[in-house]
């Protein structure tokens, strides 16, 4: 099975800049997206872990005791699967995706991906953009 993950960037320039504009944005690493939801869509499926999603018509609360310690928990979990292949994450993310952004060897990225707490590895890439 194949994971395609698309990734947005805005860009934002002021009213007096040209409409043409070009911007670069260089790639490093890989994103490690990981099997445990992230805490926007995490339902409380695991025992002491309530429930972080926001209820229809709500905001998510990222501050709360519930979200803290869900946050706390994909922290320790992605620090535990990177460093089982000798990596650490440059960048880690929880809200939105539960991921890292990771400088990561050939053999890293095979043993990652066999890895059971792993969804996919992504090598970054540069995206260009006009505005």
């Amino acid at each position: 099975m194949t994971t395609f993950a698309l990734f947005v960037v805005l860009c934002s320039t002021s009213p007096s800049s040209s409409m043409d504009k070009h911007s670069t944005i260089s790639a490093r690493g890989h994103l490690v997206k990981f099997q445990l939801p992230p805490v926007a869509a995490y339902e409380g499926n695991l025992a002491g872990f309530p429930a972080t999603r926001a209820t229809p018509g709500q905001k998510i609360n990222v501050k709360s005791a519930a979200a803290t310690k869900y946050i706390d928990l994909l922290q320790s979990k992605q620090l535990e699967v990177l460093s089982s292949v000798g990596a650490s994450p440059i960048r880690s993310y929880f809200v939105t995706f539960n991921g890292a952004l990771v400088d990561l060897t050939d053999e890293q990225v095979s043993n990652l991906q066999e890895h059971p707490e792993v969804k996919s590895v992504t090598k970054n890439r540069r995206i260009e953009s006009y505005t």
